[in-house]
């Protein structure tokens, strides 16, 4: 009865809102080196801004034309984009009145919000009745505010607490449904369980299964589930909350390096080889710590952002489409997944265009986005 009540309630809210004509177009927004020329901001971060944006704009594009083809996944990117713009667009209003050249910055990044706010209304009621239990699980990371959270900027990781292998031969396997199910208890009343505790803040997982800890922590903070928290900390001798996301992004931050020829200072030709699966990680880590304000992971990194930005977009649809090796892994992903915590759920479109991808892809984009405006202006 409660699923059929629930399906009843979505299909009303899709029916109302087939009506709901865009309002928005998608058309590239001005030249930012003109606008923002006056302001603070470096010319080679206007250039990454321009086209970062630009990049946004053509993602809008992958959207109007699949909306309701993506998973819930696939949704992702545009909440943390429109609510870290959200947050910044708080934040310049409450400064003192912003320079000419901002302005023009500023209605863009509102138009951004708005377009990404109507997309996941839009296409959120379709999605939710196609995957309906995984909704219920894992549809609170679409709630607006979600990831609306002020950056701490003080966090930095610390190499100390970097992984050895001996250490992740001895852990508990970390699957989705594990992780989705972990996630769920912390929308109920902040129910956090010694057996969710004990996997999701694990030490020596790595990729998937490792972003997806910082994930949990971050929506068990959102919940303000902090006493919770704290018990649970101090049962099983855990020094805080901090040190957990110090740990965990210190180790994501290895991989990134990793990933990318482990020479942070390497131009964007350099790394022109990077491309396919690593990618996808790479996207999420950016996203799930430079989130809660690890700077490594974008001002201090910017290449990465160019990396991004060139990697594979296909322009007509502005998504990252389908190459060889991502056509393997995700020919295995579904025997994998049994035992460990693979990426989530990816779906390969008709036009060869993955959500997944082009979602954590924007949230990257996004908190690079927020960064660059930030340092420049405060």
């Amino acid at each position: 009865m409660f699923y059929q009540s629930i399906s009843y309630h979505i299909i009303l809210i899709n029916i109302m809102l087939s009506s709901y004509q865009t309002a928005i177009t998608n058309s590239l927004p001005i030249d930012l080196s003109v606008t923002l020329s006056s302001t603070t901001i470096a010319a080679e971060d206007i250039d990454l801004l321009q086209k970062s944006i630009e990049l946004i704009y053509k993602t809008f594009n992958f959207y109007d034309k699949h909306m309701y083809e993506v998973l819930i996944d696939g949704l992702y990117g545009l909440r943390v984009m429109s609510d870290q713009m959200s947050m910044l667009l708080h934040r310049m209003a409450d400064s003192p009145p912003p320079k000419p050249g901002l302005t023009v910055l500023i209605s863009t990044l509102k138009q951004m919000v708005q377009k990404s706010d109507e997309i996941i209304s839009l296409a959120l009621p379709t999605i939710a009745i196609k995957d309906l239990p995984y909704y219920l699980n894992i549809g609170v990371i679409l709630e607006k505010g979600m990831f609306g959270q002020i950056p701490d900027y003080s966090r930095r990781v610390n190499r100390s607490t970097e992984y050895t292998h001996l250490l992740a031969q001895q852990l508990t396997p970390l699957n989705g449904n594990t992780s989705d199910n972990c996630i769920s208890q912390l929308t109920v009343g902040c129910h956090l369980t010694d057996e969710c505790w004990k996997i999701m803040t694990g030490l020596g997982y790595q990729k998937y299964q490792l972003s997806h800890e910082v994930l949990y922590l971050q929506i068990a903070s959102k919940y303000n589930c902090h006493q919770e928290i704290n018990s649970m900390i101090a049962k099983h001798n855990q020094q805080s909350l901090e040190k957990l996301f110090e740990i965990f992004c210190t180790n994501m931050l290895r991989e990134c390096r990793e990933m990318t020829g482990n020479n942070s200072t390497k131009t964007t030709d350099q790394l022109t080889g990077f491309y396919g699966d690593n990618m996808d990680l790479l996207m999420e880590d950016i996203a799930f710590c430079g989130l809660i304000g690890f700077k490594e992971f974008t001002i201090d990194n910017k290449q990465w952002l160019k990396l991004i930005i060139n990697d594979r977009i296909n322009n007509e649809n502005g998504c990252y489409v389908i190459n060889q090796n991502t056509s393997r892994r995700l020919r295995r992903q579904q025997s994998n997944d049994k035992h460990r915590r693979t990426k989530r759920r990816e779906v390969i479109l008709s036009d060869g265009c993955l959500p997944h991808k082009t979602s954590v892809g924007l949230a990257a984009i996004s908190v690079y986005i927020r960064d660059i405006i930030w340092q420049s202006i405060y």
